[in-house]
């Protein structure tokens, strides 16, 4: 408002409780527990979302490994087994999170392309962070316990910042402009 020279000033507002506030219907447990229900429902069920794919994406990643080995080795069969496993995780992850999660109206192939949009930064994003701790703090190849200790906490700390991109972009609806 002072950018565009409009004058504004602050007014007190004084604040009346009728006896106290004796009468207040406020429940502090149960009300508590009923808004943090509510806020916190996307988060549990981006969660349960995010739980289910990882499983399915390491089941599936093992059965392409069982049925590629005859064909395939090495770097080919790690790569096409990893691609096809995070393929099927990855589309099943969207659609639970379009139709569960959020109950996003968005249409699909918008919020398709946003999501991948999303998910192949953050992939590259992992790899990195990862790999410059690793550089950052000299830690050895064979450190393998903590290099995975580094991995889930880019992984969390990630998981955080997709939530939000997906719940704020990726299925957010229009706002009507008021």
């Amino acid at each position: 408002l002072q950018q565009k020279s409009i004058p504004f000033r602050e007014v007190k507002i004084r604040t009346v409780y009728i006896e106290e506030n004796k009468s207040s219907h406020f429940r502090v447990l149960r009300d508590s527990f009923r808004i943090y229900k509510q806020i916190l429902a996307h988060f549990f069920r981006y969660s349960i979302s995010s739980l289910v794919s990882s499983v399915v994406d390491e089941g599936c990643y093992i059965g392409f490994l069982w049925l590629l080995r005859p064909v395939l080795s090495n770097l080919a069969l790690t790569a096409t087994a990893t691609t096809a496993a995070r393929v099927i995780s990855s589309l099943l992850n969207f659609y639970m999170n379009k139709a569960l999660v959020f109950k996003s109206n968005v249409k699909t192939g918008t919020a398709m392309l946003r999501y991948f949009a999303l998910a192949l930064p953050m992939l590259g994003a992992q790899a990195l962070l990862t790999h410059g701790v690793y550089a950052l703090f000299h830690i050895p190849e064979s450190a393998t316990g903590l290099q995975a200790t580094i991995y889930a906490v880019v992984m969390v700390i990630l998981y955080f910042i997709n939530y939000s991109f997906q719940h704020r972009w990726v299925f957010q609806e229009k706002r009507d402009a008021k």
